[in-house]
């Protein structure tokens, strides 16, 4: 939805602004903003493989580029997620 706060927030760091500005923009919480740091460190205690997370990550860290993380993803090998 248009109206997502999350989504919004997206929008504006695939537009170029960071963390802190998109959430400023937004003007209420970003629960998937928040819920990042978490859900990263959760994964890596428990040795799950996240990637779309961990790239996002790395977009909202400023570490890269949304161009860059969607190239990086697209380029993993294929293997089951069975």
């Amino acid at each position: 939805s248009p109206h997502s706060r999350n989504r919004r927030a997206g929008v504006l760091l695939a537009e170029g602004c960071t963390a802190s500005e998109a959430k400023a923009q937004v003007g209420m919480v970003v629960e998937g903003l928040n819920a990042l740091p978490a859900a990263c460190a959760l994964a890596e205690r428990y040795g799950v493989e996240m990637p779309i997370v961990f790239a996002v990550r790395a977009v909202v860290d400023g570490t890269l580029s949304p161009k860059d993380a969607v190239l990086s993803l697209m380029a993993r090998e294929k293997k089951s997620e069975f």
